[in-house]
């Protein structure tokens, strides 16, 4: 009896070690989550009681545990209010309040508060080392979980007390030893926990040694891990993207017109979801448009693509160049700057690749040029990363428009320093020759006569009355549209629209309203009513940030109007109200040096400024309680991968168990077989009491059981514990294990968890994951 008492004070104060360790870990990985923002001596001191309380009502005698809950009872209503300062019945209601994040709590009884959080994570502590001792696999999983929570919080700069680590280091420390102790090859005897009860002096002392060393200033910054996980997540949701959206198109329509709710690219979701990131140089002074689809032919309703000639944007990036070195050659830097972006999709799958205007270099190898615009070789989408190399132009500069009003004289000895300066070295080796073929062919393409109605017409010409160039006419057409009305919902167009001077008659004469699309598109034929050359382009519209990180959303999808100056080249425009300021943004001009020699790498940053009137918000049609699927998906699958490594786990460890048990003595295999049989016996009520024989049990059970026993029972054998008598042969008397008296125990196993299956499924469950 001696004996028993001692281990089951050893087997105590190992149940409290182990749930005071685990609590103080949980506690101080994710106290801040619960309100504990700085755990104390108080709040450490409450956990000890609290368990040494439960502990005693666990192991104590019927009385004895009487005592330990009302204890309990007494440390929740009596102590913790006294440490508070306030009646048990005021904190436990504002308790409530303050739990919740509602009003009506006080900041003065913010300690019983904490007190009362610590008081229940003991208890569901407690709960859970209950089961952790029945099932090591149980014990490991929540090991590995708290493993896993404390690199994560690592990993992410997380701030953490000192003896969370501390305890929790030590509780995986416990674990390790319970696993070795029980896989060790070697025959042993006793329980694990005596082991690990063993080693516990050395435990408290290595807490000891990580509390008494001093903190590092300088914490480390796990940048080798941070690589791995970056990569790890990268690679997980590049699968995932591609699996979801494969097959799908979110900006691939060969065709764009209007709709009713003022969505611009049916292939974009209408939910606000990053697509896209920019991330600019030093050099980035205005807010990056980016082109994606280039339309030439408008039929009323929708544009469409019909150009059959092919023309090399680089053609364009030489004949600005061209122009300005001509217009003045002292002061480029001006006019236009380059610079390097890096683009990089997200949540995103197209075959479209975007870039400026006037771009001189993709780093991507797989792009390929058709007419203007710029595609992959097949849809991409997330972890496609490329930069591109363009110039950006300083739109709002008095010289820049002066040189759109301007009849520029050319030079042709201009023409080859401004291709080896400006140009790539992959080009082509282009003349002015090719210039003049360029110029021809944009006003084939582009320069398509627009009838317009008389009154259209009248209008027109009544605003540019006073226009002296192409450029003053552009200009004050831009004013004028930007003027007029901004809405998501412009409604349906009418259903007599069926060409172009009728959509001109609608907008001009009675709708006067509408999004992006309407302004670009009243925009572009009006330019060619006034035989410039126009063009219709879709694409992101992002704001410059200062940091020069930029991200693109689905909201960010805009249409613009942009005409070709014959001499200069392709130049955008921003009738859209509301957008002025983000096309026009720019930096501050250089005046001419004395000795006439230009430091180009000196440029002022960019003064950005804001009028009164906003940018609209984006066109976005609202939608309501709509999943995303690709965030479902990727929910599912993270459920699925955990439900699939947990049972790998638990079937792993059955393997292992199973496979080191047929390696042990048959007298070993023996005595496992009848310790899990008088565990099961002892969940049906039948624990064996001090001094009872193995005889008395046996005739205890059969005794209470003979009244439920059924006819199947009695021919199966189910239920009379034949096993105490063979368990007494192998203690008492001479009787040598053999395989066949293994068999009869493992079948006698093997028909009692049967009997469980059918009447007790939860102790069936239970009894399967202890074994």
């Amino acid at each position: 009896m001696r004996k028993h008492v001692s281990k089951s004070l050893l087997f105590a104060l190992y149940r409290w070690i182990s749930c005071f360790l685990l609590t103080g870990a949980l506690v101080g990985c994710v106290g801040n989550y619960m309100g504990i923002w700085q755990i104390k001596g108080i709040h450490l001191l409450l956990m000890a009681i609290w368990i040494a309380l439960l502990t005693w009502g666990n192991y104590g005698k019927k009385s004895e545990r009487l005592i330990a809950f009302t204890a309990l009872g007494a440390v929740v209503l009596v102590i913790i209010p006294i440490l508070a300062g306030c009646f048990a019945g005021e904190l436990l209601e504002t308790y409530g309040k303050w739990l919740l994040g509602e009003p009506g709590y006080r900041e003065d009884l913010l300690l019983g508060y904490e007190l009362l959080q610590i008081s229940w994570i003991t208890l569901l502590c407690y709960m859970l080392t209950l089961l952790t001792e029945r099932s090591l696999l149980i014990k490991t999983v929540c090991g590995s979980a708290l493993l896993g929570l404390l690199l994560m919080q690592l990993f992410w700069g997380f701030d953490l007390q000192k003896y969370a680590v501390s305890f929790l280091l030590a509780y995986v420390l416990v674990l390790c030893t319970e696993i070795l102790q029980k896989y060790w090859n070697k025959q042993k005897q006793g329980d694990a926990r005596e082991y690990s009860l063993f080693l516990m002096p050395f435990f408290v002392g290595y807490i000891l040694l990580l509390l008494c060393m001093p903190n590092s200033e300088n914490p480390y910054d796990w940048k080798l891990f941070r690589e791995i996980y970056a990569n790890v997540s990268e690679n997980i949701t590049i699968m995932m993207e591609s699996i979801i959206r494969d097959g799908q198109e979110d900006f691939g329509n060969a065709f764009s017109g209007f709709s009713e709710d003022g969505k611009l690219v049916p292939g974009i979701s209408n939910r606000s979801k990053e697509i896209l990131k920019i991330e600019g140089g030093r050099g980035l002074y205005t807010n990056v448009y980016l082109t994606g689809k280039i339309y030439d032919t408008f039929n009323g309703m929708e544009w469409t693509k019909q150009a059959k000639e092919e023309i090399d944007p680089a053609l364009d990036v030489l004949e600005l160049a061209y122009a300005v070195r001509n217009y003045d050659s002292e002061l480029m830097s001006n006019y236009f700057l380059r610079n390097r972006i890096k683009v990089s999709y997200k949540y995103f799958h197209t075959k479209y690749l975007f870039a400026p205007l006037k771009w001189m270099s993709v780093s991507d190898n797989r792009k390929i040029l058709s007419g203007e615009e710029l595609y992959f070789d097949k849809k991409v989408g997330y972890g496609t990363t490329y930069d591109v190399t363009y110039y950006q132009l300083n739109l709002n500069a008095s010289c820049f428009q002066d040189l759109l009003r301007t009849h520029v004289k050319e030079n042709p000895d201009n023409w080859e320093y401004a291709r080896y300066q400006f140009g790539n070295t992959d080009w082509p080796h282009y003349t002015l020759e090719d210039l003049n073929v360029h110029r021809d062919k944009i006003k084939k393409n582009y320069a398509e006569d627009v009838a317009l109605s008389e009154e259209v017409d009248t209008q027109l010409k009544q605003l540019f009355l006073d226009c002296e160039t192409d450029y003053d006419k552009m200009k004050t057409l831009e004013a004028y549209l930007s003027s007029l009305e901004y809405t998501s919902n412009p409604g349906k167009i009418p259903q007599w629209v069926k060409s172009q001077e009728d959509f001109m008659d609608y907008f001009w004469m009675e709708g006067k309203k509408g999004y992006c699309a309407y302004f670009a598109t009243a925009f572009v034929l009006a330019a060619r009513s006034q035989g410039l050359p126009a063009r219709y382009v879709e694409g992101f519209c992002v704001p410059l940030t200062k940091d020069k990180s930029m991200v693109v959303t689905t909201q960010m999808t805009h249409a613009w109007p942009e005409v070709y100056f014959e001499g200069v080249g392709w130049i955008p425009f921003e009738p859209t109200p509301g957008y002025k300021n983000l096309r026009y943004s720019g930096w501050k001009m250089k005046e001419p040096k004395q000795d006439s020699q230009i430091d180009y790498g000196e440029i002022t940053p960019p003064s950005f400024y804001q009028e009164e009137e906003l940018p609209p918000k984006p066109v976005i049609q609202e939608e309501k309680d709509e999943w995303d699927l690709g965030i479902a998906l990727w929910w599912i699958f993270l459920a699925v991968g955990l439900c699939v490594l947990c049972i790998a786990v638990l079937l792993g460890e059955k393997l292992v168990q199973r496979y080191y048990h047929s390696r042990l003595p048959l007298s070993r295999q023996f005595e496992i077989y009848v310790k899990r049989l008088l565990w099961i016996w002892s969940r049906l009520g039948y624990q064996r009491k001090e001094e009872e024989t193995l005889q008395e049990l046996q005739d205890r059970i059969r005794e209470n059981e003979a009244e439920v026993i059924t006819e199947q029972d009695k021919l199966q054998s189910l239920r009379k514990a034949e096993f105490l008598q063979m368990y007494q042969d192998y203690l008492y008397g001479d009787l040598c294990v053999t395989k066949e008296q293994v068999a009869k125990l493992k079948e006698e196993e093997r028909n009692l968890l049967g009997y469980l299956k059918k009447h007790r499924r939860w102790l069936f469950v239970f009894t399967w994951l202890r074994m």
